[in-house]
């Protein structure tokens, strides 16, 4: 009897160490994605404000939500935290960057993955709706992030983001 007792006990002991890793992957996956959408919405954020300075606000936005330009991540190259082939920010689909280490010690990409996004970015004009013009006082992106470079993208396992950007030009 005291063996079946001790074998539930170490069963459920063993259940709780493989939740506790599951729920750690999940946290860690959080951050990352949380990280991306700072990252991209930063960029944007930066962008724009540059853009409204030139009077070009509207080109710019017509642009990103058109796929035709790309920004590059804050966090990347060798003087960044990344070293990868795909670090643009793009909108208008679904793009996968794929992250691989950089060691500031040797200088040299260490060919190790160190984290897979797969994302989707939609820009909405306002109040105008689908193309920008004079009359547009904020870009609407919604961001949709997924963890791994393969996988569906259904919206019941994606992380989604939302922040809308004035035109300052307009302010």
């Amino acid at each position: 009897m005291a063996v079946v007792i001790l074998s539930l006990g170490m069963l459920a002991a063993f259940t709780l160490f493989s939740a506790g890793l599951k729920t750690s992957e999940q946290f860690s996956d959080d951050t990352a994605a949380a990280l991306f959408a700072r990252s991209m919405f930063a960029r944007l954020r930066a962008e724009s404000s540059l853009a409204s300075e030139r009077s070009e606000w509207t080109n710019f936005w017509s642009a990103f939500a058109a796929g035709s330009t790309s920004l590059m991540a804050e966090a990347g190259g060798p003087d960044g935290v990344w070293a990868s082939t795909n670090m643009a920010l793009r909108a208008g689909g679904l793009f996968t960057n794929i992250y691989s280490e950089y060691s500031l010690r040797f200088g040299a990409e260490t060919g190790r993955v160190s984290r897979s996004l797969r994302y989707r970015a939609t820009v909405t004009l306002r109040p105008d709706g689908a193309s920008a013009s004079s009359n547009s006082s904020a870009a609407a992106v919604v961001l949709e992030v997924w963890n791994g470079a393969y996988g569906p993208t259904n919206d019941d396992n994606c992380f989604l983001f939302y922040t809308e950007i004035p035109n300052g030009g307009r302010l």
